[in-house]
């Protein structure tokens, strides 16, 4: 499955501690899309929202 994005960016990505998408998720792993792997998101705390910006 073409997803559009490399899986050598997916890992940046993650990496990053960016939120993950469904994108990045399908070009990892085609079979399971972002819904399957919210309880797994949880369970390791990885970040699933942008920060938010403090407004001075």
């Amino acid at each position: 499955m073409d997803t559009g994005l490399s899986q050598e960016d997916a890992i940046r990505h993650i990496l990053a501690l960016r939120p993950l998408t469904e994108q990045v998720v399908r070009t990892l792993n085609p079979y399971r899309g972002l819904a399957d792997v919210t309880d797994d998101i949880a369970a390791v705390d990885y970040p699933q929202h942008a920060p938010e910006r403090s407004t001075p």
